[in-house]
């Protein structure tokens, strides 16, 4: 697989490196809340810019259809969540 097929690579691999990471060192058993701090000071700490709890509008065949906020937005085309809507479209954070 060449950058070309794969544009964000390097995007990539640092954000699951920092998921990894902190699964490592802070184990299982806390809320979702606390990970999804983690993973801020984390990738902050990779110079990421990233933002929190950031509201999402839904759209399929160019209507409506919901209301959705995602845990971490990272500047940058990924989006971190496991169960995030594959059909987002628009953001209020960041623009592109």
């Amino acid at each position: 697989m060449t950058t070309a097929d794969y544009p964000h690579r390097e995007l990539t691999q640092q954000i699951t490196a920092g998921a990894f990471r902190v699964s490592n060192a802070l184990g299982c058993g806390f809320l979702e809340k606390v990970y999804e701090n983690a993973m801020v000071v984390e990738l902050k700490r990779r110079g990421l810019e990233i933002a929190q709890q950031v509201p999402l509008r839904i759209v399929h065949l160019s209507e409506t259809v919901g209301d959705y906020v995602a845990d971490l937005v990272v500047a940058g085309p990924c989006s971190s969540r496991s169960r995030r809507p594959s059909s987002i479209t628009t953001s209020t954070w960041p623009k592109h």
